[in-house]
């Protein structure tokens, strides 16, 4: 049998507090942060990404997104992140499922698992990707423009 003293479980009791403290307090910035779930056409979703914190917070909760994508223009020889003008989601036969303008260059989408077809515009271009969703898995998809087609 082990003992203990009074004052090991005690200094044990307030360091994992203190660490539970912490962690909750992270957690609770982080989703101060996120933009609110948005609907439509039975699809929820969050768009934004605009300065580090929001764009933080969205990445911290694509971890359990079934889709997140990513829009990206190429200016001045850096990377940079860009808002989509618009951003349409059709299904494997074609119907219309969604179409939005983001607020920002990074959109969460709560899909149920299937074939997706995703057209994104940013100036006058316009880019096509197909997706398969599949169930308690994580997809990423990346719009990326160069600078002279961003219009």
């Amino acid at each position: 049998m082990f003992a203990f003293s009074t004052r090991l479980v005690t200094s044990l009791a307030v360091a994992s507090l203190l660490a539970t403290t912490v962690s909750d307090i992270a957690g609770a910035q982080v989703a101060s942060f996120l933009p609110p779930i948005q609907h439509a056409g039975g699809i929820q979703y969050r768009t934004g990404g605009i300065g580090l914190d929001e764009s933080t917070a969205l990445l911290d909760a694509a971890k359990t997104s079934p889709l997140t994508l990513f829009f990206v223009t190429h200016f001045g020889g850096n990377t940079v992140y860009a808002s989509a003008t618009r951003v349409t989601l059709s299904d494997a036969k074609g119907k219309q499922l969604l179409e939005l303008k983001p607020d920002g260059p990074i959109l969460l989408l709560d899909l149920a698992p299937g074939k997706y077809t995703i057209e994104a515009s940013y100036g006058q271009q316009s880019q096509t990707h197909k997706v398969d969703v599949e169930a308690d898995k994580r997809k990423r998809l990346y719009f990326v423009w160069k600078e002279e087609e961003a219009g």
